[in-house]
């Protein structure tokens, strides 16, 4: 770094006076913080996620953070919209579904139908790009309102301003890097295929 300026996202705050042998023997200088631009665009709980994850398979935090949040999150920061506030949702429920795609997607289309009735949004997570590209083709025919996001996609930042700034219900479909959306009405999330 040495006289140059970055930009960071501080994932953590610790005191350094119960640092003090892990501050001596660093094998890297520290610099003081210049300015503070804001508080996150990213809650809390997606660094907490960040945290459990990294703890479960072993990672630093920065490693897990860096493959939650694409790159272009990150070089273009300042453009990224202010999330609205979250409605906290109470009533969590767990389940799995373990019948024949053709079943699942008319449970999924019955589901995010109820989900919407009520004003609340539904986010679908599947593994791969091709999975995604073809649950937004089986649901697309139902729903009019889906944003679908994953690693190959163009103007990724403005579709998620867009998606932020969506008052309607929305459903959307992403691989596994997008799971940090925060959507302020978000009332379930499906993984398919999770294994």
């Amino acid at each position: 770094v040495r006289k140059s300026k970055y930009d960071a996202l501080v994932i953590g705050v610790r005191d350094a006076k119960d640092l003090k042998q892990d501050v001596k023997n660093a094998t890297f200088g520290f610099k003081k913080i210049d300015s503070i631009k804001g508080t996150s665009k990213f809650s809390r709980e997606f660094f907490a996620s960040c945290e459990d994850v990294g703890k479960f398979f072993v990672g630093n935090l920065g490693q897990i953070v860096n493959y939650f949040l694409p790159a272009e999150f990150l070089e273009n920061y300042s453009e990224i919209a202010n999330p609205k506030t979250r409605i906290k949702n109470s009533d969590s429920q767990f389940f799995a579904i373990q019948k024949s795609e053709n079943k699942r997607i008319e449970f999924y289309k019955k589901y995010i139908s109820e989900m919407f009735a009520n004003n609340k949004s539904v986010h679908m997570i599947l593994p791969t790009v091709s999975e995604v590209k073809k649950f937004a083709k089986l649901l697309g025919n139902d729903f009019e309102n889906i944003h679908i996001f994953h690693g190959k996609e163009k103007n990724t930042l403005e579709k998620y301003n867009s998606l932020l700034a969506e008052k309607s219900p929305t459903l959307v479909i992403s691989t596994p890097s997008f799971v940090f959306i925060p959507r302020h009405d978000l009332g379930a999330i499906i993984l398919e295929h999770e294994s």
